[in-house]
């Protein structure tokens, strides 16, 4: 696994099966429009809290890389890097660095943590456009839904 994933614009997501495609899509010209692959699908329905069996429109081109394009859905070109970092988290970073909220990178390796951790440290003036977010697990979740301590059911 890599120590530190990189987003900072949409094609980075592509790894991860969510292809941006145009603005031109949206009616009010707002949204961007999206094909994603079963991965990318599955990333989104979560990221939106929708259930697994939600059908999105059809993909607007058959094919992301190698991989088939399953459905398409239209993003706000503001969710890019709330996206990345549901994916980072999901993929299991143990931290997460956002750059004067531009780039998201996820840390996966506690030596990379560390290191960033020091560098802000050291460089206090770095502390205004680097941050450092700890990734937790708040207590039983299923998928990335938490489960309500009282009651049992899923959030």
């Amino acid at each position: 696994m890599e120590d530190a994933i990189h987003v900072d614009c949409w094609q980075h997501l592509e790894r991860f099966g969510i292809r941006s495609l145009t603005g031109e899509a949206c009616a009010y010209g707002m949204r961007v429009l999206c094909d994603v692959t079963e991965r990318g699908h599955d990333i989104l329905l979560d990221y939106l809290g929708l259930p697994p069996h939600t059908t999105p429109l059809p993909s607007w081109n058959p094919r992301i890389g190698d991989e088939p394009a399953v459905a398409c859905f239209m993003l706000h070109p503001s969710q890019l890097l709330p996206i990345a970092e549901f994916i980072m988290r999901r993929k299991g970073a143990l931290a997460i660095m956002i750059r004067n909220k531009t780039t998201v990178v996820g840390l996966f390796s506690e030596t990379k943590v560390k290191t960033y951790e020091e560098f802000v440290e050291d460089n206090p003036e770095m502390a205004t456009i680097w941050e450092v977010r700890r990734c937790y697990s708040v207590g039983p979740s299923i998928g990335s839904r938490n489960v309500h301590q009282f009651s049992g059911r899923i959030a």
